[in-house]
């Protein structure tokens, strides 16, 4: 049960997920990451998903195909492919309570040689409990320069969709990311409109919880990540993400574990240590450098 927007234009991409997990017994949870980022060296993707929230083990889909990924140094499209089989091969036996149509969705914009490009994953079971098939398409925006006439392209995913559709608040969000693709307005306004929609279709279906994530990117570089309560922001922990087959989440999870501490004495008085130094390169070794497909 969740809420996912993608929207994709000739400058830029972005993604919405709400946070909520939903367990048999009606309990929720709203800290979920449904969201990661991909580098490859000809382009950059944001990924994110309904369907599977986490497992029985508390695993949720975005580290475990950060997994897959990890220390595949591969092109966008290659490790697309590797994302989608292994897709097909484990999430399905996390489903067993699944009914027909849509059982697990993925949308995927991207970047691939500075050229927008959508790609949606889905795993589809027919009536029969045996029979599932896997859906794996492309879309690409032809014309990638900042006067383009081609509007915005909307993909949207999760048993919150259905309130999205005519919401009025969709006209608002793209008149924002024209003008931020236009440099006229800063690209957080466009991720408090993306927020203020998500929590719209809360008030409305309590299976999309009121707090999200929101991610961008741009064609030429750049982009951020804002975590919502609500519509009000709050601090950003970060997502998951690999980046020329690095664990970059990882990574910067140790450098504030073992660097930012030791940088701010050296901003006080001026003295370095190079303790932390090595056992933050102690610590970096022992990371896992390759890719893990056991989906626990």
């Amino acid at each position: 049960m969740t809420l996912v927007i993608a929207v994709t234009t000739p400058e830029s991409i972005w993604l919405l997920a709400d946070r909520r997990l939903t367990y048999p017994n009606s309990r929720t949870k709203d800290t979920a990451r449904k969201i990661m980022s991909l580098e490859a060296d000809d382009g950059v993707a944001l990924i994110g998903y309904s369907g599977l929230g986490a497992t029985a083990f508390g695993t949720e889909p975005s580290d475990w195909m950060s997994a897959v990924l990890r220390g595949r140094r591969l092109p966008l499209e290659q490790l697309l492919d590797v994302l989608a089989s292994a897709i097909k091969e484990h999430i399905p036996e996390k489903l067993k309570k699944r009914r027909p149509g849509h059982i697990h969705q993925v949308l995927i914009p991207a970047f691939v040689k500075r050229k927008a490009r959508l790609y949606t994953i889905a795993l589809v079971a027919s009536n029969a409990i045996s029979d599932i098939k896997l859906e794996y398409q492309r879309q690409i925006l032809d014309v990638t320069h900042p006067h383009s006439n081609v509007p915005p392209r909307l993909a949207i995913a999760g048993s919150g969709s259905r309130f999205f559709i005519n919401n009025p608040l969709q006209r608002k969000l793209m008149r924002l990311v024209k003008a931020s693709d236009r440099k006229k307005i800063r690209p957080e306004l466009v991720a408090d409109a993306l927020a203020e929609l998500n929590y719209n279709v809360h008030k409305i279906d309590k299976s999309v919880g009121p707090s999200c994530i929101v991610t961008w990117r741009f064609r030429k570089s750049g982009g951020g990540v804002q975590f919502y309560t609500g519509t009000r922001r709050e601090s950003s922990p970060g997502i998951p993400g690999i980046g020329a087959g690095m664990d970059i989440s990882a990574i910067a999870a140790l450098a504030m574990q073992y660097l930012l501490p030791s940088m701010q004495p050296a901003l006080a008085d001026g003295v370095t240590s190079n303790n932390n130094d090595t056992k933050f390169d102690q610590a970096l070794s022992k990371l896992p450098g390759g890719p893990d497909e056991k989906l626990i």
